[in-house]
């Protein structure tokens, strides 16, 4: 095993026992999510219809402010392990209440449920990475970070497949399976647990333990932290682009797959087969082809990768169309989003300082992933309902934001160098001190603390 981690990821000895943890922790949430979204959506489809769906992510992101407000005052009074676990007992309460709910019925149940899930998404996973950022440092980060993607890319696949063997091969009902999804939460608490005292007996490190106490007590201070820092405005963008240039893909691919199969039953069949497919591409790339492709290119070019990509399918979808070329463009976007992307993003905030990461990394994860698809779905309306554009000619949109994608790409890139530089120079080092062999820090970061 040491020797396999070794040659796929570059990790070192004294870094695997903690790699592999935070990996299992990963894994855990991923799967309890893929066990959760089949719920969500059968129900809220069967019993309200697709045709709400519109109304239910309004709903989200609407529900997502207060959410984010809480996780603020939360984090500046409380230690990061502390709300991490204090959220998960939360969220486990909210499953058995859920499913004692859901046998009664009613609309808004299953619009709590719809939305309930697709929050759980985005809080979980911005709340490991953000822990993952307290635990590595910069060095580590870039060995270990492709691992950690690995283990939630296996357990997106793990996930799917248990929901399939519940459900069909051992009849358990659909609603049952929020219980198993509290079970498999409770279980990542305890690793979490193992993680805080590891990592503070391994390294004291307070980043870990204590509380932001010089964090801002409201969103609107989170606002502004995030105006004093031209980098986290850049990831803000970054992200922002992002989720609004893959709504559009989504909706082009998901009305091509429609026409294709008018049946419900050979749609399904389709959809399952497609994400079931392109997580397995997803989980080669992470381990294949991620940990080479940041060490050959940096950070920049992990993030170039997706937008580049998407460049290609965008042009068959506009030259070809058809249920392939949108297939193509789907899976692309769904197989580096949630690998090589999802690396390169969050390397993006490891120079960031890790009291700043704390107060703004699970608003911009959660407000601004919601909040843009809120405005993706917007423009569609627009494009497709008032400027009369086709499935083919969104396209053309794409393409414009894809370039824009690019350049802020390049910018982002340089200003994650310049964090670095900024780190260094305040605590006296140089860079062939953090250069690891590296031609730049964007190659082989090192983490440096703050004051």
């Amino acid at each position: 095993m040491n020797r396999i981690l070794a040659a796929l990821f570059g990790l070192r000895f004294g870094e695997r026992r903690m790699a592999l943890m935070m990996t299992a922790y990963h894994f855990l949430l991923l799967v309890t999510l893929y066990l959760l979204k089949p719920v969500r959506d059968s129900l809220f489809l069967s019993e309200r219809g697709a045709i709400e769906l519109p109304f239910v992510f309004m709903i989200t992101t609407v529900a997502v402010i207060p959410v984010a407000a809480l996780h603020v005052r939360a984090g500046r009074r409380l230690r990061l392990t502390r709300v991490i676990n204090g959220v998960a007992m939360i969220l486990i309460v909210n499953l058995l209440g859920m499913r004692w709910l859901v046998q009664f019925g009613g609309a808004w149940v299953y619009y709590l449920l719809y939305a309930w899930v697709s929050i759980y998404a985005v809080l979980v996973t911005s709340q490991f990475w953000l822990l993952a950022n307290a635990v590595f440092s910069g060095a580590e980060a870039k060995r270990v970070f492709p691992l950690l993607s690995a283990g939630a890319i296996l357990g997106a696949v793990v996930g799917g497949e248990v929901t399939g063997l519940l459900v069909d091969r051992w009849g358990m009902r659909t609603e049952n399976l929020l219980l198993v999804g509290a079970g498999l939460l409770a279980a990542s608490s305890l690793i979490v647990v193992w993680v805080r005292r590891k990592s503070e007996a391994r390294e004291g490190r307070p980043d870990v333990a204590d509380a932001s106490e010089g964090a801002p007590a409201n969103l609107f201070g989170v606002i502004k932290t995030l105006g004093t820092s031209r980098h986290l405005k850049l990831i803000v963008g970054l992200i922002a682009l992002a989720v609004i240039t893959t709504t559009f893909v989504d909706y082009q691919f998901k009305t091509v797959a429609a026409s294709a199969f008018p049946a419900e039953g050979d749609l399904t069949t389709f959809m399952g087969r497609f994400y079931g497919r392109v997580s397995l591409i997803a989980f080669v790339l992470q381990v294949v082809l991620a940990p080479r492709l940041l060490r050959l290119l940096g950070v920049g070019g992990a993030l170039a990768f997706l937008p580049v990509a998407l460049g290609l399918g965008s042009g068959g979808m506009l030259l070809v169309g058809g249920l392939w070329a949108g297939t193509a463009l789907r899976g692309v976007d769904q197989s580096l989003k949630h690998s090589i992307d999802k690396t390169g993003r969050e390397l993006l905030f490891v120079p960031v300082d890790m009291e700043k990461k704390k107060r703004v990394k699970v608003f911009i994860d959660l407000f601004v992933d919601q909040g843009m698809q809120g405005i993706g779905g917007l423009l569609l309306l627009f494009l497709t309902m008032v400027a009369g554009l086709t499935v083919e000619g969104l396209s053309v949109v794409v393409l414009g934001l894809l370039a824009v994608w690019i350049g802020l790409v390049i910018w982002a890139r340089s200003s994650y160098i310049n964090e670095f530089r900024d780190v260094l120079s305040q605590n006296g080092s140089g860079f062939d001190q953090f250069s690891n062999g590296s031609r730049s820090p964007a190659r082989a970061p090192r983490r440096s603390r703050r004051g």
